[in-house]
Order: structure tokens, then sequence, then C-alpha cells
């Protein structure tokens, strides 16, 4: 049988939904204002709230955005009920996370039977199993909680906020390594992501040590579940100049980055140990990313398509000469000097003729290959 929690002030109100509900078969738990709703939340964990609105402690919509942010409760029925029939107060409520709003300008046996009819169609439930153990166990207070879910939500907001970003990835990784080690006590940062045909790597550090390319890159891919060797990477470490010895008493942790089953890429920390607000931080921020990094992906995708050719993976005519033109603008109000190297296959018609054209493309592709690790 359902859970209900109702959280309301009037004693009337609160009463009357209590009993009608209980003799319903409903298992039922009351709070007077917000902030005993919201600790009964997470003691009773009911599959579906009635919430007024104006209530002591925190808001009735105030309540609603935060169950809407555990996962516990992401299925949970949330029922807004107020004596404001006004349009905004619909859309606040909405906007909330409230599935239903149902206002008081009416008989208490109209209300009732809205509520049982929206309780006995829908299939509204809640996850224990899903609810926070750092919130549950820890004995956080109210303020706490506030700052735990703020925390949260700023760093998605910041994760997101690199949408506007996507075609400047230098200015991307920056800001993605950046924003770990503002929220982590990390000595170094590494970012991987991985798409279909580019393999992307942003590293940075707190200034003290770095760590080689390579050895980064496998040691994130090795912690991968089911892990991708694109062809062609993209790579941005700034820590190559540092000291690489590092101390025995740093160690990494590991975070995926994932969609359902689909891996994207990894996040590693290197650090003397996360703490339980760490190690929060970077789930939501490897959980934000997700979102991000599949349209870099796409984005990168159609911009690969565009600038690259697809047997060579090397820039195409037009992209080529776009850089071309570009450098030479740079170092010409630099008034410094540029050089430009032109290389050619001899006689590689001869390959061709006698191999064929599947032999010449991987002769054209291992040449490429050859380039591309050199420059």
């Amino acid at each position: 049988m359902k859970k209900v929690l109702i959280v309301e002030d009037s004693d009337l109100w609160r009463k009357f939904l209590e009993r009608s509900l209980q003799k319903m078969g409903y298992i039922v738990e009351t709070a007077e204002d917000g902030v005993e709703g919201l600790n009964k939340a997470f003691s009773f964990v009911p599959d579906v709230f009635i919430l007024d609105v104006i209530i002591p402690g925190i808001r009735g919509y105030q309540l609603c955005r935060l169950l809407r942010k555990l996962e516990a409760f992401e299925k949970a029925g949330i029922l807004i009920m107020t004596a404001s029939n006004e349009p905004f107060s619909k859309f606040w409520a909405a906007k909330s996370g409230a599935d239903y709003f149902i206002s008081k300008d009416r008989s208490g046996e109209d209300i009732l039977k809205e509520i049982t009819e929206i309780l006995s169609n829908l299939d509204f439930r809640s996850y224990p199993e899903k609810l926070s153990k750092e919130i549950v166990n820890t004995n956080m207070d109210i303020p706490e909680i506030l700052d735990h879910l703020l925390l949260q939500e700023t760093l998605k907001s910041e994760i997101m906020s690199l949408v506007e970003y996507i075609n400047d990835e230098d200015y991307v990784g920056w800001r993605i390594t950046d924003l770990v080690l503002q929220v982590t006590r990390s000595e170094i940062v590494g970012v991987m992501i991985v798409g279909v045909d580019t393999g992307r790597i942003y590293v940075a550090s707190d200034g003290k040590y770095g760590i080689c390319t390579e050895d980064l890159k496998k040691l994130l891919i090795s912690h991968m579940e089911r892990p991708h060797y694109p062809e062609r990477w993209y790579i941005k470490n700034t820590t190559f100049h540092l000291d690489m010895s590092i101390p025995e008493d740093l160690v990494w942790d590991f975070f995926l980055i994932k969609s359902q089953k689909e891996e994207l890429g990894i996040l590693g920390v290197l650090s003397k140990g996360l703490d339980r607000i760490e190690k929060e931080s970077l789930k939501t921020i490897t959980e934000s990313l997700t979102v991000f990094v599949k349209l870099l992906i796409l984005v990168s995708s159609y911009r690969n398509m565009a600038e690259y050719d697809e047997l060579t993976l090397l820039r195409n005519y037009r992209s080529f000469m776009d850089q071309l033109m570009s450098a030479f603008n740079s170092y010409k109000k630099k008034k410094t000097f540029l050089s430009l190297a032109i290389m050619d296959i001899d006689d590689f018609k001869r390959v061709n003729d006698s191999y064929g054209h599947p032999v010449g493309n991987e002769v054209l592709k291992e040449i490429s290959r050859i380039m591309r690790d050199i420059f």
C-alpha cells in the first residue's frame, strides 16, 4: 500500500486528509511545517507527498524542488495544494516539480475525490535504497542539506554553461579541469572524452606535479569498463614541464562519464584522498558531463566531417587553407617568420598501378599517421 506524507499547517485540513486516506487503506504520516516535512521524507520515505504552499519553515514550492533533486523521489507523486487559484501558482507548481496542482477553493469532499482518483490511477513510488546515505546517516541539519543540494545545482549549472563555448575545445577543457581543481584538493586532474573517431584528453594540475600524457592515457583507459581506441587524439596537457616524480602518498580516484551502458569518458583525480563532499561533487560533475559530452562529440563529429579527409584524417584543402591564412595573418601582425613544409610522395602512381588502389589507400593512411604523430 502506498505511503502518503501530508505537510499542512492547518489542523483542519491535515486531520481531514489524514483520517480520510487512512480509511482508504493508505499509510499516512503528517507534518506541520516544511522542516518537519523534509525530515519525515527521509525517515518515512513516502510514495506520495501532499504539500500545502504556505507553511512555516520551508515553503511548499521550495520543499517540492528539494525533493525532486533527490534520486529517491524522482518517481514519487507530489501534489501541491493552495487556496490561491492564480495562473502563476499553477505555473510555479509545475516548475517546482509537482505532478498536480489542487486548489482549495472547493469542498473538502471534492478535493478528496480528486486526490483519491490521482492516487488510484497513477503508480507513484519512492526508492529508499537511492536515498543518499550521506544525508540520512550523518544527521545533517536542514541548512547542510540545502547547502548540499545547492552545491549540486551550482556544479550542474557550471557544466551546462560550457555549451556556449562548445566550439572552443581548449577553453572547455580548461574550464572542466579548473572546476575540479576548485572543488577538490587535487594535485592532478585528467579528463578523457572518447568519441567514435576522436579522443580528447585534458590535463591540469595545481602547479606542483605533472604527468606524461601517454602514461595518463594508458591509466585512464585501463579504468574504463569497455575501453575504445579512436584513431585521432586531441591532447591538451599543461603539466608536462612540472615535477613528474609523484609521491607514494598520492592516490588516483576515477569517475566514469557514462550514459546508461555507453561509456563516454572518464575523470581521473590524483590527491591524498577525497573526502565525502569531494566525491559527491565529482559524481555530480561527471553525471552533468554526460549530456554535455554527448553534444560535444556530436558537434565535433560534424566538424571533423567538414574539416578532415575521411581516409587520411588530415585536414582537407579548405580547412588547411583556412588554418594557413589564419597563421599567416597572425605571424604578419607579430612581424615574425612563418615556415611552411611541403611534402610529396615520389612515384606513388606506381603503387596504385602495381598493387591496386586499396593498397595505395593503406600506404596513404600509414604516411598520414606518421605525419600526425610527428606534427
